[in-house]
């Protein structure tokens, strides 16, 4: 004989606002050359890029159960990728 009321399924240890949501995964470059212009001028030229791989970062999916159209649909992206350049001059 089975007791089924032994065999429940494991009890999950979340909290309530916890959801399953994408993930982020951003990854970030930065290269900089320096040139000596005179003894104590230098030029630094600096190129940034954030996102460098271009990865599709999604936003949350929509929580209002009161919309059914978009509730659980991700309707948006974060940014792609972003180039930056610098040029700093010391003296």
């Amino acid at each position: 004989m089975v007791q089924h009321r032994r065999f429940r399924p494991p009890a999950r240890h979340r909290r309530p606002e916890h959801r399953d949501c994408p993930g982020l995964v951003q990854t970030d470059l930065s290269l900089l050359k320096q040139f000596r212009l005179a003894e104590r001028h230098t030029l630094e030229f600096r190129t940034e890029l954030f996102n460098a791989l271009n990865r599709a970062n999604f936003r949350d999916p929509g929580v209002n159960i009161g919309q059914p159209a978009t509730f659980g649909v991700i309707q948006s992206a974060r940014p792609g990728r972003i180039v930056q350049f610098g040029l700093k001059y010391s003296f």
